[in-house]
C-alpha cells in the first residue's frame, strides 16, 4: 500500500493505492459473474426441460404438442418478473444497509447465497416434482 498526498489550492488530498498481489479482485468479480449469469442462462435456455417439467402428467409427454399447460406458457414471463423484482429488492436493501456491513462480509454472504441457491436448483433437477409442481411454482 502506498500513500500519496497532493496539495491543490491549499487543500490536502490523500490518495491511498493498494496492490492486489494475488489478483483476488479479478477472481471475485469472475466468481460473481459466473454465479450470477450461469444459473440465469440455465433457466432461460433450458426450454425443453421446463416444457417437460411442467407437462400435463395425465398424458404422455409429446414435445410437439401445441396444447401447453398454464405453467408451460407462463414460465418465461414469470421467471423474468420474479428475477427483476428480486434484483430491485436486493438493490434497495444494499443502498439502505450497505454502509453498515463490511465489504468482505457482503462478498462472502453474496457468493455463499448464490452457490446455495444454485445447489438447490441442481437438487430440484434430480427430484421428481410431478405431483407438487403447482405448489412449488
Amino acid at each position: 500500500m502506498s500513500m500519496q498526498v497532493d496539495s491543490t489550492n491549499g487543500e490536502k488530498e490523500i490518495r491511498i493505492q493498494t496492490q492486489d498481489k494475488y489478483k483476488l479482485t479479478y477472481v471475485l468479480f469472475y466468481a460473481f459473474g459466473l454465479l450470477t449469469q450461469v444459473p440465469n442462462n440455465f433457466f432461460v435456455t433450458a426450454n425443453a426441460y421446463w416444457m417437460y417439467k411442467f407437462r400435463d402428467t395425465s398424458h404422455p409427454f409429446d414435445p410437439s404438442n401445441k396444447n401447453k399447460t398454464e405453467l408451460q406458457v407462463q414460465f418465461t414471463s414469470n421467471f423474468s418478473i420474479v428475477s427483476q423484482v428480486i434484483t430491485v429488492l436486493f438493490l434497495a436493501t444494499t443502498a439502505i444497509f450497505g454502509n453498515n456491513v463490511a465489504i468482505h462480509k457482503k462478498i462472502i454472504f453474496s457468493l455463499s447465497l448464490m452457490m446455495l441457491m444454485f445447489m438447490i436448483t441442481i437438487v430440484f433437477v434430480v427430484i421428481d416434482t410431478d405431483s407438487c409442481k403447482y405448489e412449488q411454482f
